[in-house]
């Protein structure tokens, strides 16, 4: 649960159109799922989008390319294609998802680095190929669109019209309007709703619309289980001063809330996670004994219930989340090693012994 303020989307107005017109050329032609005029259910409608922890052993993973010193997703400093390729290579052994918290800027550049889908130019035209090899990545994407306190009107539509090309462009599998939005006070469930609903008018193809929000949102605005395909729920017992041996105890009392009132919408639990390092919260400690363990739950967990997780989060941003006190999540370090107290867990998941 991020709960600081992240404005610097609003500059990629700017940074993102040039970004977008090659990742737009470049994607021309991937895969994107039609339209299925004949499902009776949503879980119907989009079962190529969802997955089964149970079947994909491999983890979900919150991901941010924002790890080397003087990166700042707020000052929209400039990210390589090395550096994105590099953390998309350090976490492909043990992930098979990513979801991501920006679509626009600098961000948007990840999102064909993660299907494998590249541009190169013939003369002066734009085209692109599906490489294969070492490097070449092929991850699932829950793509998520920020949507910030203040935001101008052609602000928000430019982000939402960039989320629905994402999915009609085949670069993503479900699609995320904001990121815990409600719970800041940045807009009201009304406006929400009208933007997904939006979003779910640009697309030609067959991918599930939802918002991220927490699960208290969730309780406090129930209309958002009718607007969306898919509710993406944040949960973190360490931010309710959890003890870590009552964590997954609150955490499983928490989803069964919400399915109850949920109905047939599907639910995926888009953060959770537990602080290496830190300030603590009221019985929640961080340290790393303590998020291995809660890792290591968490895992067994999903692949009990076949609920998906999104684990908060994939790489350290210490280099610019330590101004807010929210550092400390990461299961890879800022150098992109995995941290040694979860080494032994990681090790079981990427050879399928877990």
């Amino acid at each position: 649960m991020k709960t600081f303020l992240k404005n610097w989307q609003l500059l990629g107005l700017i940074a993102g159109t040039a970004a977008g017109l090659v990742i737009g050329a470049a994607a021309r032609g991937a895969d994107a799922p039609m339209k299925n005029e004949t499902a009776d259910t949503p879980y119907e409608q989009f079962s190529g989008a969802w997955k089964d922890p149970a079947e994909s052993p491999l983890l979900s993973l919150n991901f941010s390319p924002y790890y080397l010193p003087g990166d700042d997703p707020e000052y929209q400093t400039p990210l390589t294609e090395d550096a994105i390729r590099d953390a998309l290579k350090a976490i492909a052994p043990y992930a098979d998802t990513i979801r991501t918290f920006g679509v626009s800027g600098e961000m948007n550049r990840v999102y064909a680095l993660a299907r494998g889908v590249y541009p190169y130019r013939d003369s002066e035209e734009i085209k692109f190929v599906n490489k294969t090899g070492n490097e070449t990545f092929s991850f699932r994407v829950i793509a998520g669109c920020w949507i910030g306190a203040g935001y101008a009107e052609e602000q928000i539509m430019y982000e939402l019209d960039t989320l629905a090309e994402l999915g009609n462009d085949g670069l993503a599998d479900i699609l995320v309007v904001g990121s815990e939005g409600l719970f800041r006070g940045d807009y009201t469930a009304a406006d929400l709703i009208g933007w997904i609903g939006y979003v779910k008018d640009k697309l030609t193809a067959d991918i599930p619309v939802g918002t991220s929000d927490t699960a208290g949102a969730y309780i406090s605005d129930p209309e958002l289980f009718t607007a969306v395909d898919v509710a993406l729920y944040t949960y973190y017992p360490f931010f309710d001063g959890v003890h870590i041996s009552r964590a997954i105890r609150d955490f499983e009392a928490m989803r069964r809330r919400l399915e109850a009132m949920a109905g047939e919408t599907r639910l995926i639990c888009s953060e959770t996670g537990w602080k290496f390092e830190g300030t603590p919260v009221g019985d929640a400690e961080p340290g790393g004994a303590q998020a291995a363990e809660y890792f290591e739950r968490v895992v067994e967990y999903a692949r009990e219930t076949h609920l998906e997780i999104c684990y908060f989060e994939a790489i350290e941003e210490k280099v610019w989340k330590i101004k807010y006190d929210d550092a400390g999540w990461g299961l890879f370090d800022e150098n992109l090693n995995i941290r040694p107290e979860v080494a032994e867990t990681m090790g079981r998941i990427k050879e399928g012994r877990f």
